[in-house]
């Protein structure tokens, strides 16, 4: 018999051999796949409630913000200056300059406004008083717009002012005209103190602006005294202003 060939021996080796079983494992099971519909859903949802606490945030803060935002766009700053003469009718004195500025808030057509003013008065009589006396004033007032046109402004003003009275040297003044003295004279310096009321018209040209300069001039009117010491003369009368008037409103 001869040889087998090495092909034919392994041929045989391999048929009479039994086949080995080899474990094959579970196939992995795939992870549960969302639909893009549900997956879009998901996804909006959550960029809804971050949208809706974003909105409820602005919105709580708009609230608490919101008065004040209104009250800041109603209110506008409010000032004059005006610089010009002054007579005093009525009073034993010459008139001389006089100048008033002032400041405040302005809400619709009314400004509170504080002020501060300075005047000089030249009394006639030298024997009562120094030729020349410096005076100064603290107050308040109130402006309120007659007319608020887009050219032109037209204003009344009211108010009251503290003012001081003083003299620049001493002067001598009699016993017998004062009454503070027995005989003789004395040497004062003059010092008056005065609450007056006032009340005042501008009118002139304005900007176009919600806060606006203008440019105009002022008639004003108020009580004046001087009240001099002991049974010393007293002096009562108006004070009269016609001056040019820098001011500031708004609407």
């Amino acid at each position: 018999m001869p040889p087998l060939s090495d092909r034919t021996v392994a041929a045989r080796r391999t048929a009479g051999s039994a086949p080995i079983a080899t474990p094959v494992s579970d196939p992995p099971r795939p992870a549960p796949v969302m639909p893009a519909g549900c997956r879009t859903a998901a996804t909006l949802q959550g960029s809804a409630g971050a949208m809706h606490r974003t909105a409820a945030l602005v919105a709580a803060t708009l609230a608490l913000a919101a008065p004040r935002l209104a009250a800041a766009d109603r209110a506008a700053p409010a000032a004059d200056l005006v610089v010009g003469g002054v007579t005093y009718p009525g009073v034993d004195s010459a008139g001389g300059a006089y100048a008033r500025l002032g400041g405040g808030l302005q809400v619709g057509r009314i400004a509170a406004m504080l002020h501060a003013e300075l005047f000089s008065v030249s009394p006639d009589d030298e024997t009562l008083d120094t030729d020349y006396l410096r005076g100064s004033g603290l107050g308040g007032s109130m402006r309120v717009d007659l007319q608020q046109a887009p050219q032109h402004y037209l204003q009344i003003q009211a108010g009251v002012s503290f003012r001081s009275l003083r003299g620049d040297e001493e002067v001598r003044r009699a016993c017998s005209v004062f009454g503070t003295c027995v005989a003789g004279f004395y040497l004062e310096q003059p010092r008056y103190t005065d609450v007056a009321p006032f009340v005042a018209i501008g009118a002139g040209v304005r900007g176009k602006s919600r806060i606006w300069p203008g440019f105009g001039g002022q008639l004003g009117l108020g009580t004046f005294e001087i009240d001099r010491p002991g049974t010393g003369p007293d002096s009562r009368g108006v004070i009269v202003w016609l001056s040019a008037q820098f001011v500031i409103g708004g609407r």
